[in-house]
């Protein structure tokens, strides 16, 4: 009898039922990638509302796609195969990648959306909309042609570097370009966001300042923060003091004309364009030559400009294979490399952010799931007010309430924000506190990150979680913070405890008396053998 009962409540807790009258959030933990199924109680159904957040791997992880295809099979077992919302952040791999991977139960009918909630940024017909989708794909395309050039040219480690910077824009092998009932190019997270489009009953791109309401759900609600239609703001992507750097694609002379480069981009309208600006010499000092692939001989154009002189001294000295460490022909490709930054910048800043709230209007607990919001997304929360019913309030207060953060960008430098730099003090020279400092004591916080998976070398280490702020993570949730590798502190070298659910056995969260946590009894079948998931419990 002893045996039915623990079998019984093992079954509930896989279902992930939340209390009466609050909310059960599940935390997969398939690695560098975020996946997060929150669940609601309905006023009139004994079914829960669930709401997926994100479903993607980045490619650095080890056996990323099968890990989360795992997780998708969890999904449609737990959900009955019906979802109330689907929420995509932002245009990257890492959150999108799930959705169009061979397999995906999305693709082939077995999950059903009833709503698709996404940014303002990607509604087609919205003119800031499209012009900044514009711009990205027209940096994608340099990018992409800057690396065959770079390939060409023998300068494989920068070609390395950009691809590795890609990745976030691209999808897994065997991602399914048909699943979005149109021909595109294999590789664009555009294709994840046009299936779910067709998939759903209903679209609804989010506004800053706005209220969405959860089907069914009366004691729970979401506001939206971000991303703000301020593009001053969208191209703050640094937390340092001052006016923030001018990204976007569209700032430096540097960025202007080497996307406008003929090598790069022959298909741009040039007649509005100084031809001056498309080259990497004014046209008084330019001289043209060419290397045909059959024949490693240098050749000048019949009608060049350039003099007999000025031919001989290049080829017996510039173009001699003695001195090809002194050439700089290649050089203008370095700009590649900021603008691949850039790109990978402006897409995380165009996260949509959002603040469930639980409980009664203005006075309940909130749930913070900011994508990987950078700083100008977080500071464009505070220019606007969040109203429900006859309240109004502040992203201040909202923060105030906050009890469980997702972590920006697998706990990057520049994905949590601490301070405010537009408002200083005699106290606060370096910005009044914000974000991450104004959260409650009672805080939990999700990582979802895989450390060796960070740190490959493809081609360079990534530094996730940044140890400053993981570090002041754990001191503001009183070690309360869940990573999805499950390592601890000391892998860090922080003399810090930290707590997390051990365990399948339902437990209380150390310090807290209503919130309960516990993870997963089955595991991945694989790459790194760890539990499914972390499932946390809290009570209205």
């Amino acid at each position: 009898m002893a045996k039915k009962k623990k079998k019984a409540a093992s079954t509930a807790r896989n279902s992930l039922r939340p209390p009466q009258g609050g909310v059960a959030v599940r935390m997969y933990r398939h690695g560098l990638g975020d996946c997060f199924l929150l669940a609601f109680t309905k006023s009139r159904s004994a079914k829960p509302c669930y709401v997926l957040i994100d479903c993607g791997v980045h490619m650095r992880q080890d056996a990323g796609s099968k890990r989360l295809g795992e997780v998708m099979e969890d999904l449609v077992k737990v959900t009955g195969g019906k979802l109330d919302v689907v929420i995509t952040t932002h245009e990257h791999a890492d959150h999108l990648s799930g959705f169009v991977q061979k397999g995906s139960p999305f693709a082939d009918g077995r999950l059903k959306i009833n709503r698709f909630w996404v940014g303002w940024t990607e509604r087609i017909g919205d003119a800031q909309a499209d012009r900044l989708r514009a711009k990205r794909g027209a940096a994608r395309a340099t990018i992409e042609r800057a690396v065959e050039k770079l390939k060409e040219r023998r300068r494989a480690g920068l070609a390395e570097r950009l691809t590795g910077l890609m990745d976030f824009e691209r999808l897994p092998p065997g991602a399914l370009a048909a699943a979005a009932g149109k021909k595109t190019r294999a590789g664009s997270n555009e294709i994840a966001l046009e299936l779910l489009r067709q998939h759903a009953r209903k679209v609804e791109y989010c506004e800053p300042g706005a209220l969405l309401r959860l089907p069914g759900v009366g004691n729970a609600r979401a506001y939206v923060l971000g991303p703000p239609r301020s593009e001053v703001l969208l191209r703050r992507d640094r937390p340092a003091k001052g006016p923030g750097r001018e990204t976007y694609l569209t700032a430096g002379a540097q960025q202007r004309t080497f996307l406008l480069a003929p090598a790069l981009s022959d298909d741009l309208p040039v007649q509005e364009v100084d031809p001056d600006l498309r080259h990497p010499f004014e046209s008084a000092v330019r001289r043209e030559c060419r290397f045909p692939a059959t024949d490693p001989a240098v050749r000048w154009p019949e009608r060049g400009p350039a003099t007999q002189l000025t031919r001989s001294f290049c080829e017996d000295h510039y173009f001699d294979s003695d001195s090809d460490w002194r050439r700089i022909d290649t050089d203008w490709l370095d700009a590649a490399e900021q603008l691949a930054l850039d790109l990978d910048n402006d897409t995380n800043n165009t996260s949509l952010t959002l603040a469930f709230e639980l409980g009664d209007v203005g006075q309940g607990t909130v749930f913070l799931f900011v994508g990987d919001a950078q700083v100008g997304n977080w500071l464009s929360w505070r220019s606007q007010t969040y109203k429900a019913g006859r309240r109004t309030f502040s992203a201040d207060d909202l923060l105030a309430r906050t009890v469980l953060y997702k972590v920006g960008h697998h706990g990057s430098h520049n994905a949590t924000v601490r301070r405010d730099p537009l408002h200083t003090s005699v106290d606060h020279p370096h910005g009044e506190p914000f974000g991450l400092e104004l959260m409650s004591s009672q805080l939990i916080a999700l990582v979802p990150v895989d450390q060796k998976a960070a740190r490959k070398r493809m081609p360079k280490p990534w530094h996730m979680p940044h140890t400053p702020l993981y570090q002041r993570l754990l001191e503001k949730a009183a070690g309360r913070v869940l990573r999805s590798d499950g390592a601890s502190p000391g892998s860090e070298g922080i003399q810090l405890e930290s707590h997390s659910p051990r365990g399948s056995r339902l437990t209380r969260a150390p310090g807290l008396s209503d919130i309960e946590w516990y993870e997963s009894s089955a595991k991945f079948a694989n790459g790194r053998k760890c539990p499914l998931y972390y499932d946390l419990l809290f009570k209205p």
